[in-house]
């Protein structure tokens, strides 16, 4: 936590997470650090803050998202593979049938109360299904568009909307703004943050989500965050 007159480059770093006996994103320990130079270590009032208790059982909850991504991926893998088996073969007719059948219907299964499809040739990540059936229980519908092949593109139609979904896997509020800001570049008009792994606070995730808007990456209330409690706020 930044402490007060802050160096401007502690400031940015406000509301960072890393575990214990890690380094922050200026490689610092903690603060005060002598492993930094003394222009960044010098009379530092920062201070750091031990989770303990209910931050346990995030971690937990954040090793069980990723459990069930893995399990996600290996039967989108399978069920991608059997769609691919003996293309040649067929016209492309009976190709988008058995596109259908193999993974459009396992798209579909994340539906909850908004609907959940894929056009033919989607290819959506784990990661990315795991965010839109969130979104289905908010009452969103979510078509996850055809793969391009290099992956520089919108992932989903949100209620009709071009959208990208992100997910925040490092512990750095900046990288919120980062991937917004590489969503806009690539098109998308609304994007989501998927914060279910709490590697950054909610108040942190949101000030950054607030400047990318400022700047003009996305339009005001083209940002969905999601929490790691799956409620949405929209920046």
């Amino acid at each position: 936590m930044a402490g007060p007159n802050a160096r401007a480059t502690h400031a940015a770093m406000n509301g960072q997470r890393v575990p214990i006996g890690g380094r922050f994103s200026n490689q610092a320990r903690w603060p005060g650090d002598t492993n930094l130079s003394a222009a960044e270590s010098c009379d530092c009032n920062c201070r750091i803050e031990i989770v303990s208790g209910e931050g346990r059982s995030k971690d937990s909850r954040g090793s069980k998202v990723r459990k069930r991504e893995a399990g996600i991926q290996r039967e989108t893998d399978k069920r991608y593979r059997e769609y691919k088996s003996g293309m040649n073969e067929l016209s492309e007719r009976d190709r988008e049938a058995r596109y259908r059948r193999a993974m459009g219907e396992y798209v579909g299964s994340f539906t909850v109360e908004g609907k959940v499809s894929a056009k033919y040739q989607a290819e959506p990540w784990a990661k990315e299904l795991q965010t839109t059936q969130t979104l289905s229980e908010l009452g969103h519908s979510v078509e996850f568009l055809p793969s391009t092949g290099d992956g520089r593109h919108p992932d989903a139609m949100l209620d009709g909307v071009i959208t990208d979904f992100k997910r925040v896997e490092a512990f750095d509020p900046d990288r919120v703004f980062k991937l917004i800001r590489k969503a806009g570049s690539q098109g998308a008009e609304i994007v989501v943050i998927d914060l279910c792994l709490d590697t950054v606070s909610l108040d942190a995730a949101l000030e950054k989500a607030a400047k990318a808007v400022r700047l003009g990456f996305v339009e005001e209330g083209h940002v969905i965050v999601l929490d790691w409690n799956s409620e949405e706020h929209v920046i």
